[in-house]
């Protein structure tokens, strides 16, 4: 089956003050919604939406675009019929997901917010194994 995911509108704003500094400790909330796929054709379509929020709420994103599947019609029909049920097949919400976070990233740096992606942390030096390795 061959998943193309296709950006239909971007939203990105900040809700920090522009002349304050970010806060230090913030947390992302991603959330990924999947609307109903139907048949199109020879091919099933669903449109999607990841939303990005931030906690002190710094800022806001959102993704929005179509999702579309070709391959075996059997294939189709049972992804179709397992995704309306809730159940959406891994390799369609990693694309969505994928594409919606590259364009994230994209958005937040236009607005000034942090990208909505883990940042590396340091390590914590109460826990130690014995081994340190140093970069």
């Amino acid at each position: 089956m061959q998943v193309l995911v296709r950006v239909t509108r971007v939203t990105a704003e900040r809700l920090w003050e522009v002349d304050e500094p970010l806060p230090q400790g913030y947390g992302v909330s991603l959330n990924l919604s999947i609307k109903t796929m139907k048949r199109v054709d020879d091919r099933a379509e669903g449109k999607f939406i990841l939303d990005v929020s931030y906690q002190p709420p710094v800022g806001r994103i959102a993704i929005e675009g179509l999702i579309m599947l070709k391959g075996d019609p059997k294939e189709l029909d049972k992804v179709i019929r397992e995704g309306n049920s809730g159940k959406h097949p891994q390799e369609v919400v990693n694309a969505a997901l994928t594409v919606g976070i590259s364009e994230a990233v994209i958005a937040s740096r236009s607005v000034g917010i942090p990208p909505p992606i883990p940042l590396p942390q340091p390590p914590d030096k109460s826990n130690r194994s014995g081994v340190e390795y140093t970069v």
